[in-house]
């Protein structure tokens, strides 16, 4: 399914996505505490992929979570056969996740988890822009085995819109998905920080 869009509400959604992301990723925790819990380590979804993940404790069983997904930046240069090319990709997700205990050592964890994503191409004169933005579930099982650390895995079911712009013309197509190569396993490390506010 493909639709034009137009410069200007190119122009919105991706200022939406800005500002939207930047106040997701300053946000402090809302209640009043000494020392802020917080968490931090790799989350892998293949050999070859793996993301930052970093969270912090709002209240008794709720965390706020932020993902850095694929950062990358590449370039080349031809110059006997007249080809260069480059690119810029970074994607990152901010959300919350709410912990159920099952056991001491097991829990359930779950919530919403927005992501964004851009990327830029240029090869020759012609330049091709990415956006995304998607909507996901956190769905997984975490498993304490110290008191500073512990894994998980998860996965998260998620619809995404995702908008191409190649020289001036713009299309979007918008896809879902639920399977088993989306789980993924993180490693995580927990400590505190003084509260400073």
């Amino acid at each position: 399914m493909k639709k034009e869009i137009s410069a200007p509400q190119l122009t919105k959604y991706s200022t939406f996505t800005l500002l939207f992301g930047i106040m997701c990723f300053f946000g402090k925790p809302a209640y009043a505490q000494s020392m802020i819990e917080r968490e931090l380590g790799l989350r892998f979804s293949g050999l070859d992929k793996y993301n930052l993940v970093y969270k912090v404790k709002d209240s008794e069983n709720f965390y706020w979570r932020y993902t850095l997904g694929a950062l990358n930046l590449g370039f080349s240069d031809v110059s006997n056969g007249y080809i260069s090319y480059s690119n810029l990709g970074i994607a990152f997700s901010v959300g919350g996740e709410k912990r159920s205990k099952i056991t001491e050592q097991l829990k359930f964890i779950h919530g919403l988890e927005p992501s964004f994503s851009f990327g830029i191409q240029a090869q020759n004169n012609a330049h091709i822009t990415q956006y995304g933005v998607g909507l996901g579930y956190v769905l997984g099982f975490q498993y304490d085995f110290s008191d500073k650390f512990y894994m998980n895995i998860e996965s998260v079911p998620s619809v995404n819109l995702n908008i191409t712009n190649t020289g001036g013309s713009v299309s979007y197509y918008i896809n879902s998905g639920l399977n088993s190569s989306g789980l993924a396993l993180s490693l995580v490390y927990k400590f505190k920080t003084e509260n400073k506010y």
